[in-house]
């Protein structure tokens, strides 16, 4: 790249032709020389290069000779010279290296803590500057790319007339586009050119809302539900979304066997979950339920949506590998903003403390009373609340009082540990149980001149 606005620096040989300056570039490429952010990344810094410089200098040591045997007893010889003294400078410069990181991490402290700490202001990898968040701003970031992600798969796995199903009609003023039949379109309660996401969200809101669990004394429940159902499953597949647009005639709600265009198959596992567990009035607080987002993909694999196990791509996608970060990104924000949401009429004046700590009670109980599981929910939501806020205004009350930070957040991460360590026990009880069923549900047939070794071996088994 030789025009003016590259961002390498050029230095001219004696017959005038400018080359990068290769030495600064060589250094940052074996060790670390990014700025840290305080003396806690620095002292890491310094340890990484420190071992860094210590295993490149083991390595010419080793390799050198090596590679020069091919040039013979010299070769080996001038090996043995230059191994020597890379096996003494490599770890040299890397505990030079290490000693001006830390020492750079040491300068940086005092921004780190005030802009840090003290400012809430977040670190920007790319710039090294703190900066302020934004949470409005992050969040929309983050739908963009998600958005931009998918249009991009769609984009790739689907034909032209396959991906005219989520586009406007080609006239240029916005309408909706023509179809045969809007009925399921209506029933979601979405355009006829309404991407899959926003045909997904639609599903699982309304789902939740007609779900016959959720409405025993309504009769019809269970129709509208099939209908609901349907409707989904004719819209979220193209090529039955493609067939519904042009003829009207899609999957039938009147088929619960299920079968090419039976609606009974259809199960979306964000729904059931959300049902069966009441997780819906705790979802603000937790997000989607990691168990439903995990049989999701494996329905996603299983369909008949062109996806596939064969497939890696198809494997990452379904599971959101391809796009994991961006994903726990917006969970985080969704929470933010929901928690945030929450309080601003206690935080902003509008009700008193003692109004706001009855509608917080309120909402409890309608979590407590929404599932089998809602009384869980809320001893696992509240301490996580606490520990958050604890280790929050523990970092940031003062400087002097800074202890209170390190304190909190130690408690918050044996928190932490303590429920993964149950959820671990609850897993391994879990697996112990079934296979302890499963043996046992197994028929043993001893053979007739020798029980006792046929009940020995039950034995074993059981234990």
């Amino acid at each position: 790249n030789n025009n003016n606005n590259n961002n390498y620096n050029y230095n001219y040989n004696n017959n005038g032709e400018n080359a990068p300056v290769a030495s600064s570039f060589a250094i940052s490429g074996l060790f670390v020389t990014r700025k840290p952010r305080d003396i806690i990344e620095g002292l890491r810094s310094a340890l990484s290069n420190a071992v860094r410089g210590t295993l490149y200098g083991l390595a010419a040591l080793i390799a050198s000779p090596i590679g020069g045997l091919k040039f013979g007893a010299g070769g080996v010889a001038a090996g043995l010279v230059a191994g020597a003294i890379l096996g003494v400078s490599m770890p040299l410069v890397g505990f030079a290296i290490g000693g001006y990181q830390m020492l750079r991490g040491l300068v940086e402290t005092p921004a780190a803590i005030m802009d840090g700490f003290v400012g809430c202001k977040i670190y920007d990898e790319g710039s090294g500057t703190w900066e302020e968040y934004r949470l409005d701003d992050d969040a929309g970031d983050i739908k963009r790319a998600l958005r931009e992600e998918e249009e991009g798969r769609n984009k790739t796995k689907n034909d032209d007339d396959d991906r005219s199903g989520a586009r406007d009609n080609g006239n240029g003023n916005g309408s909706r586009r023509r179809v045969e039949n809007s009925e399921y379109y209506d029933l979601l309660g979405v355009r006829t050119d309404a991407a899959p996401s926003d045909v997904r969200s639609a599903y699982r809101k309304r789902a939740r809302s007609v779900h016959p669990d959720k409405n025993p004394d309504d009769p019809n429940a269970e129709k509208k539900f099939r209908e609901l159902s349907a409707a989904y499953q004719t819209l979220s597949d193209p090529a039955k979304r493609k067939r519904y647009d042009s003829s009207g005639v899609g999957v039938d709600p009147e088929r619960p066997d299920g079968g090419e265009d039976g609606a009974g198959a259809m199960v979306d596992p964000i729904v059931f979950f959300a049902v069966l567990f009441g997780s819906e009035a705790a979802e603000p607080y937790i997000g989607e339920l990691g168990m439903a987002t995990t049989f999701d993909a494996l329905l996603k694999l299983g369909s008949a949506t062109g996806a596939s196990f064969d497939n890696w791509e198809d494997v990452k996608t379904a599971f959101g590998w391809s796009e994991a970060a961006l994903k726990r990104r917006k969970r985080e924000t969704d929470i933010a903003v929901h928690l945030r949401e929450r309080v601003s009429d206690y935080v902003d004046g509008y009700l008193a403390l003692e109004a706001f700590r009855d509608t917080c009670w309120e909402e409890a109980v309608g979590i407590a009373k929404g599932g089998s599981y809602g009384a869980s929910f809320l001893l696992a939501i509240g301490p996580a609340l606490v520990a958050e806020a604890d280790a929050f205004l523990g970092y940031r009350s003062s400087i002097l009082g800074s202890w209170r930070g390190p304190v909190s957040n130690a408690k918050r991460n044996l928190l932490f540990l303590r429920r993964k360590w149950g959820v671990t026990k609850s897993v391994l009880r879990t697996a112990k149980e079934s296979l302890k069923a499963l043996y046992q549900s197994a028929e043993i047939i001893p053979s007739n001149d020798d029980d006792d070794e046929a009940a020995r071996r039950r034995r074993r088994l059981n234990k």
